[in-house]
């Protein structure tokens, strides 16, 4: 059962980390970010707290804003 909050304490509980902004892509179920540069500072975000190798950005094929894998693209699609 989850707790519930009052409205006026929602910002600090969103600051402290209480609640993922980003949204999951109700067409594919990944975590989805509105943009490229979002997706970009989130995995540099991530790689410094857990370690790990990089990831790179693509848009959802499905349309739904953009996702990171750790494969790395191919081509033209390289950043």
């Amino acid at each position: 059962m989850t707790k519930s909050i009052h409205l006026h304490e929602l910002k600090e509980y969103i600051e402290r980390g209480g609640f993922d902004p980003y949204p999951w892509c109700y067409k594919c179920g990944k975590t989805a970010f509105p943009t490229q540069q979002a997706a970009r500072i989130e995995g540099a975000r991530m790689r410094q707290l857990k370690g790990g190798g990089r990831t790179y950005p693509y848009q959802c094929l499905r349309g739904h804003g953009w996702h990171l894998t750790a494969k790395q693209p191919r081509g033209s699609d390289r950043p």
